[in-house]
């Protein structure tokens, strides 16, 4: 398994600094954390033995066609409902433009979750074998899948982010918004034509985003941080300028979370409407 999951590391990002882990990355530079890290990551996942191992786990790699990619003679094969999302899409573009630059990738086959809390359910994470993040709780896994995490071998599988932090399953890689590796640079170069100095940015805090009500407390913590953000916006312009596109926040006065509260500035502009941006 870890030979089908070393082909993942030219895709693969991590920066940052999470405890206890601090201590891994310690004293090394960009290139050192990712290395550290998907070394990190990777031990989590059984060594393959034997061919006809390695041949059930390519067949379980394979087994999604929403999240299933294989790269075969430097190309990037997937399932047509991979690309059923603006996600998926996002995607392909990014590993095309990693093909682009090197035609000398081995074959592999991977699985690549879209979802932003790097899982697609709380109770898949638990089922599929993956050992418990210290954040997480399992309120919401079934007790059949507790059992089955104790006799399940999870397959390595791309992630785009962690939500319970670096001790949950997954090997990170660029998110899809990053759209491909030469955007950037294409970006600056455009920037620099244009003539647009450093002196001449924006200082304030910038974001643009949804705000998206969710039905379960549990899952509101990142709109919550929007909405406060938000409403920093309102309160202080001169630093924030942080405006929601989509502005469905929860009402957390009629609809409250017990650990979640907001503070009475926060309220007045929520109240008062959202400032929204375009």
């Amino acid at each position: 398994m870890r030979r089908v999951a070393l082909a993942t590391t030219t895709l693969a990002l991590v920066a940052g600094w999470d405890e206890p882990f601090a201590n891994i990355y310690r004293g090394l530079d960009t290139a050192g954390r990712v290395e550290a890290e998907l070394n990190r990551s990777l031990a989590d996942y059984a060594q393959i033995e034997t061919p006809g191992a390695a041949e059930r786990l390519v067949v379980r790699l394979l087994s999604d066609p929403r999240r299933s990619a294989l790269i075969l003679g430097n190309r990037l094969l997937v399932d047509a409902r991979f690309l059923l999302t603006h996600k998926g899409l996002h995607h392909v573009e990014f590993v095309r433009s990693v093909l682009e630059r090197s035609h000398d990738h081995p074959n592999f086959a991977y699985q690549w979750e879209w979802n932003a809390d790097g899982f697609n359910s709380e109770d898949q994470l638990i089922r599929e074998g993956c050992r418990t993040p210290r954040r997480m709780t399992l309120e919401r896994v079934k007790p059949g899948s507790i059992a089955n995490q104790k006799i399940r071998t999870p397959i390595p599988r791309l992630v785009i982010a962690k939500k319970y932090g670096y001790d949950q399953c997954g090997i990170l890689m660029p998110n899809v918004y990053f759209d491909d590796l030469t955007l950037w640079g294409r970006e600056e170069a455009a920037l620099r034509r244009e003539g647009l100095a450093k002196t001449e940015r924006d200082p304030r805090v910038f974001w643009r985003g949804a705000i998206r009500r969710q039905p379960d407390c549990l899952d509101e913590t990142g709109n919550f941080a929007r909405l406060e953000a938000v409403a920093l916006s309102a309160q202080f312009p001169q630093l924030f300028d942080v405006k929601c596109i989509s502005c469905g926040a929860r009402d957390f006065d009629k609809r409250p979370c017990p650990a979640l509260t907001l503070d009475e500035p926060t309220r007045r502009v929520v109240r008062d409407g959202l400032p929204r941006g375009d």
